[in-house]
């Protein structure tokens, strides 16, 4: 039998040697960790955060987040391997907003973030 007809692919222009090599690369999902990042740097995420959960946020979480929101990828793996309470809540936030979090996709919000919770887009609600 004849093989399967390939996939289509997303092509995205690219910077650098690539670019001037005249070479397009093909664009890959975000990893878990880039969905959890941006869900995190969304405006209004400790509202979204409190108000769904029914609890206050602890500062510790909240000071987890910030350290999150700033530091990227690395940030998030210093917390998460922490083994103390708050990386503990941080997996329990992680969870309850696991189907929001699959469903996030990070170009949606704006490069810049801040530790505030203003107005903006992102995700409103949960699917819970």
């Amino acid at each position: 039998p004849p093989p399967p007809p390939p996939l289509p692919s997303q092509r995205v222009s690219v910077t650098g040697a690539q670019a001037t090599a005249g070479t397009d690369a093909i664009a890959t999902p975000p990893s878990y960790s880039d969905r959890v990042i941006g869900f995190l740097r969304q405006p209004r995420i400790f509202r979204l955060l409190r108000e769904t959960s029914g609890q206050p946020i602890s500062a510790g979480l909240k000071n987890a987040i910030k350290t999150i929101r700033r530091g990227g990828e690395s940030a998030l793996q210093t917390i998460q391997n922490a083994g103390d309470d708050v990386s503990l809540e941080l997996t329990i936030i992680l969870s309850l907003f696991n189907d929001d979090i699959m469903r996030f996709t990070p170009s949606r919000v704006s490069g810049s973030h801040n530790d505030t919770d203003e107005p903006g887009t992102g995700i409103q609600g949960t699917g819970i």
